[in-house]
């Protein structure tokens, strides 16, 4: 393994255990030694032309939507290989665990395979982490990319392998010209140290763009909130994590739930309301988002109520949950469920300013291969 630094500045605005049991409700308590006091593992990049695996770990998978995630990777120059149960189906799921189970071990343990893209989330990710053999897969360390469902994933790949991965948009999504940019300059040159980048090139290095200051994506639909939020605004350094709100909250108490100590966590949800909202994060301070450095916040898709119902507003839930805590905490990045759903890095180092409005990612880690 060979260490190397990465130096990249964000905006708001970007593009972007150990039990080898497969029936239901195993649980898994080790945590591989030493993975989280570690340095991030980078998964090795992508070359033009490499094959990507497409699996569904989670929800079921439409013809329409594998056809659309193949013709995205074709057209960000790479080969698509697809997992041999994708279109399997157990009711909401993409067929059994262990069918969804096999793919995700073929996905990376083939050594033709250089990285990994859910094509949607949906529901299921949760019921693998107890079945997964953690030794067997720390084996092939690749990249995961995903968001949504694959929170559950890309946490738990940091907690318990080291590795990074990309907390962005699906195999399926439907993508603008930016984030095409955006998405394929990350993959392929995420290992690609700062010393061989021009300055205006430093930030694309992961996927994102230095753009000043926040504000909310033009275009964005007028079921997004865009919550320009600032509390507490300061300058804090941590490890990113974090993701979907709701899967957040469904690993807190579980040999899986996400260690939030020290770390800059990122938020979002779609189609929860305010009480609930409210619910889950009141359920995260309580196991550990009070250790968090800081806070940055998404797009909130269908998550406020309408004017004059009985409730309180998203804004107040996320003030009256999140100010106590004392930490920096920045609205309006443009990742999550919105229009543009930007990709950021989980578990780099990273510096959150909420006085200039801006996230860096200030990263040293080991690069594995």
């Amino acid at each position: 393994m060979q260490r190397r630094k990465f130096l990249t500045t964000a905006s708001l605005l970007g593009l972007g255990g150990m039990t080898s049991s497969t029936t239901g409700c195993a649980t898994g308590q080790d945590i591989l030694p030493g993975a989280t006091s570690t340095l991030p593992i980078l998964p090795p990049g992508l070359k033009p032309g490499d094959r990507v695996a497409l699996i569904a770990p989670a929800g079921a998978v439409t013809p329409e939507r594998l056809a659309r995630s193949v013709d995205n990777i074709n057209r960000l120059g790479f080969t698509p290989v697809i997992g041999a149960h994708v279109l399997e189906r157990r009711g909401y799921l993409a067929g059994t665990d262990e069918q969804r189970l096999a793919d995700l071990y073929k996905a990376f343990e083939d050594p033709a395979r250089k990285a990994v893209w859910a094509i949607r989330g949906g529901y299921g990710c949760t019921r693998l982490l107890p079945l997964i053999d953690w030794e067997r897969l720390a084996k092939s360390p690749k990249l995961l990319i995903g968001y949504s469902d694959l929170t559950a994933l890309l946490n738990a790949f940091r907690q318990r392998l080291g590795w990074t991965g990309v907390h962005g948009p699906m195999a399926s999504s439907e993508l603008d010209a930016e984030q095409w940019l955006g998405l394929q300059q990350l993959v392929l040159e995420y290992q690609t140290p700062p010393a061989r980048l021009r300055a205006n090139e430093e930030a694309a290095m992961m996927g994102v763009q230095a753009t000043g200051m926040a504000q909310s994506p033009a275009g964005q639909d007028d079921t997004t909130s865009p919550l320009d939020i600032n509390l507490h605004p300061g300058k804090v350094r941590g490890e990113l994590a974090g993701g979907n709100l709701t899967v957040l909250a469904a690993m807190a108490g579980t040999p899986y739930a996400v260690d939030f100590t020290d770390k800059i966590v990122l938020l979002e949800d779609i189609g929860e309301k305010p009480y609930r909202i409210d619910r889950m994060l009141t359920q995260l301070v309580q196991s550990g988002l009070n250790r968090a450095r800081g806070i940055v916040l998404g797009e909130w898709v269908d998550c406020d109520v309408p004017a004059g119902s009985p409730s309180l507003t998203l804004a107040e839930v996320l003030r009256d949950c999140l100010e106590p805590l004392g930490i920096p905490v920045l609205g309006q990045f443009s990742f999550g469920h919105g229009v543009r759903n930007q990709a950021y890095p989980i578990g780099v180092f990273s510096e959150l300013d909420g006085e200039n409005r801006r996230l860096t990612i200030l990263n040293e880690t080991v690069t594995a291969g």
